[in-house]
């Protein structure tokens, strides 16, 4: 399964449902280009799963399609800062 889950603005907006589903998921990759996410945020994130990748846009574009045709048996969650839904590159994952 795939989730592709918005932050919010910061710590204080980011949705339970989202938190949730940290705590499950197999695969957590963190897009930090389209739009800025704290430091404070990273850390937040990162307390509750050391693991969470940070991703840039090459990875995003070029290998996360791959990543989640290979595993689709597994949990990979893409999170993004703000609406996942206004960049271009988010809504390719959802067609």
């Amino acid at each position: 399964m795939f989730i592709l889950a918005g932050l919010g603005q910061n710590k204080e907006e980011i949705p339970i449902g989202v938190l949730d589903n940290l705590n499950k998921a197999d695969y957590i990759f963190l897009e930090g280009y389209t739009n800025y996410i704290s430091e404070d945020v990273i850390k937040f994130l990162k307390g509750i799963r050391e693991d969470i990748q940070v991703v840039d846009r090459g990875v995003v574009e070029g290998e996360l399609e791959k990543f989640i045709l290979k595993k689709k048996k597994k949990t990979i969650m893409l999170l993004v800062s703000g609406n996942p839904l206004f960049a271009t590159t988010h809504m390719y994952f959802i067609k």
